[in-house]
């Protein structure tokens, strides 16, 4: 993928999340709810990680880029849920645990990820240039337990 291609695919995802964001996350959650889209977010996310990890042309990121866009519905679903299940005096250190947690992420992250890169493009062996995104499909199937257990914790929106 070129430098051109690889500018319009950052571009085109940013738009495609600002669309998801402003108008299909409050769409999705008056329809089915919060649980409901949550699941549809993950699916979305392991879907879209698994396409990149394995597309091995412009053409076939460009058919995973809206599938990946619906997977950044998830954290702000998240972070409700996790609000929601605490007193308002908790509120703030829910929201610290939070921001926390998504700071280590992203130090580690790069660091893991950039590990596995280098592993699958290196000399010898399996050569899977999109194993990075492999492994975060992988990471969040890991998570599926833990969001099935959310179902029934907005009981009025996901009857």
């Amino acid at each position: 993928m070129g430098h051109v291609h690889l500018g319009l695919s950052l571009s085109a995802y940013g738009v495609l999340i600002a669309v998801v964001q402003a108008g299909v996350l409050p769409q999705l959650t008056k329809r089915l709810g919060d649980y409901k889209t949550l699941i549809l977010a993950v699916g979305a996310a392991i879907i879209g990680m698994v396409g990149f990890g394995f597309a091995g042309a412009v053409w076939a990121v460009a058919i995973f880029l809206p599938i990946a866009a619906l997977s950044d519905m998830a954290p702000p679903l998240l972070t409700a849920f996790a609000a929601n299940r605490v007193g308002e005096d908790l509120q703030g250190l829910v929201q610290g645990v939070i921001a926390s947690l998504s700071s280590v992420a992203a130090v580690i992250a790069p660091l893991v990820f950039t590990g596995a890169f280098v592993r699958f493009v290196s000399d010898g062996g399996l050569y899977l240039p999109g194993a990075p995104f492999i492994l975060a499909a992988l990471l969040i199937v890991a998570t599926v337990p833990l969001i099935l257990r959310l179902r029934g914790a907005d009981p009025k929106r996901d009857g």
